[in-house]
């Protein structure tokens, strides 16, 4: 994307609520919180390759879950709570494939 001249102001958040997709999580949501899933879509957003530490640090977020409830259900071992942003890549950001997807 930045290769052939994207810029990073250009991108596009799209909200789907109560919805989680599949994907490497290039940040971890658990104390990466935010108050809002706006607030977590423009993280994704503003979110640059090799800025953070971690197993996936060279790729950038094109998908993203928020959990707006006090405990939010993901197909892990871990607790998640409310605000939780994980920031995440998959392969196929046009169609991501849902772990959890909305009503």
């Amino acid at each position: 994307y930045y290769a052939s001249g994207g810029k990073q102001s250009d991108l596009v958040a799209h909200i789907e609520l109560a919805s989680d997709y599949d994907g490497l999580a290039v940040v971890w949501g658990i104390k990466n919180t935010k108050a809002t899933v706006e607030e977590c879509a423009e993280h994704c957003k503003r979110h640059m390759p090799n800025t953070v530490q971690g197993p996936f640090s060279k790729l950038p977020c094109n998908a993203f879950a928020f959990c707006p409830d006090d405990v939010c259900f993901e197909p892990d071992a871990h607790h998640h709570t409310k605000g939780d942003c994980w920031l995440k890549f998959t392969e196929g950001p046009v169609a991501p494939e849902a772990t959890a997807p909305g009503p």
